[in-house]
């Protein structure tokens, strides 16, 4: 009787993490597709994501190649490829060889991604500004804080699962 209800809880627990999986895709998918509404033409999300990374990069005075972008990103090198020269096309960004390697190319903003980027995320900042209206501020800190203490639990799993794999 005791191994029933141990195997019970498990499969109870197990639905729930089910349920709390899907939860958690939801809200990311809603994100996403709230973000997307609001985003500016022009550009993709993912070229979005891209130069913001190449802005927080160069603001902590560091310079990106296309590996690291593509880690960043979250998608191929290949595809960072791909997205780097539509951009450099449009005179967003350029690659910059590096001064000692040839091989090494950085991946910079140009003056007119840099302006075009501050509009994009004045853009986002008044969206915000309406979410902040709609919540209120006090709801807003208490929702980062809980997400915080989401991700400290996430980063604890996380090395729960690297310990497991090394032994």
């Amino acid at each position: 009787m005791e191994k029933r209800r141990k195997i019970r809880k498990q499969i109870t627990s197990m639905e729930e993490n089910k349920v709390y999986l899907h939860k958690l895709f939801t809200v990311v998918r809603d994100m996403e597709v709230a973000m997307h509404a609001h985003r500016p033409e022009g550009f993709s999300n993912t070229e979005i994501h891209l130069m913001s990374e190449i802005i927080c990069a160069a603001d902590n005075g560091e310079r990106l190649i296309s590996t690291r972008l593509a880690d960043r990103l979250g998608i191929t090198r290949s595809a960072v490829s791909q997205i780097v020269s539509k951009l450099e096309k449009e005179g967003v960004v350029r690659r910059v060889p590096d001064e000692t390697d040839k091989k090494i190319a950085y991946v910079e903003m140009t003056e007119k991604a840099a302006e075009a980027y501050s509009g994009i995320m004045e853009q986002y900042a008044n969206f915000v500004g309406k979410v902040i209206v709609h919540m209120g501020i006090a709801k807003l800190n208490k929702m980062f804080a809980l997400v915080e203490e989401f991700y400290d639990a996430v980063e604890e799993a996380c090395l729960d699962c690297e310990c497991k794999k090394r032994q």
